[in-house]
């Protein structure tokens, strides 16, 4: 699954700039930070594939001690670009060597869904470890079957293949009470046919 992640990679640091401006409008995860913020109301926080820095504008005027990361490079240029006083590092979810328990908090908009399913396991227990005890984590992936390559044209006419894996709850549920992750929250947000959002809202469990 290297050469897809690879793939995926690619696509978005060619179209960095595009689709950090067609995905610049705040308030998407409005709600959703809300919440996020009522569990956590203050601490250090991961953000994990912060593709152009729209969602750590909002988490950083919130208050949070602020840290994001992306496999795109070309992203964490725009995303640190955008938020100067934000720390920004080229790291993938399967890359997460921080020290343990070295986080209050996560913040994964969007992103596990570009995870193989054969690596979903261990990128989860990377974050389990990272987090302090009773750290929680915001998690937004998309219903449906399997995992496969999808090729869709960007807003600036240009077409992108990436990778996509795709959950059910109840199979995404029995994934995080493996890696002793307790769901707080959760919210079912279908956008369309297409894009139906499972949201989860997690808290750390002792193992």
């Amino acid at each position: 699954m290297d050469s897809a992640k690879k793939i995926t990679i690619d696509a978005y640091n060619k179209s960095a700039k595009d689709w950090a401006a067609s995905h610049a409008a705040q308030g998407f995860w409005q709600d959703e930070m809300g919440i996020f913020h009522t569990l956590l109301p203050a601490g250090k926080i991961l953000e994990i594939g912060c593709g152009g820095g729209r969602d750590a504008q909002e988490l950083i005027a919130l208050g949070y001690e602020y840290v994001g990361t992306d496999p795109a490079e070309n992203f964490i240029t725009v995303a640190q670009e955008k938020n100067p006083s934000g720390i920004f590092e080229v790291k993938s979810a399967s890359e997460l060597d921080y020290p343990a328990e070295s986080f209050d908090g996560f913040w994964a908009s969007a992103v596990l869904l570009h995870i193989p399913k054969d690596e979903i396991s261990t990128v989860l227990e990377s974050l389990h470890s990272l987090l302090k005890p009773g750290g929680v984590g915001f998690i937004a992936i998309k219903e449906g079957n399997g995992e496969t390559l999808i090729t869709e044209t960007s807003s600036d006419g240009n077409e992108y293949e990436r990778f996509w894996a795709f959950y059910s709850d109840d199979e995404f549920r029995e994934l995080l009470g493996q890696v002793h992750f307790s769901v707080v929250q959760f919210i079912y947000k279908p956008m369309s046919e297409r894009t139906r959002w499972l949201i989860y809202f997690v808290e750390k469990q002792q193992t």
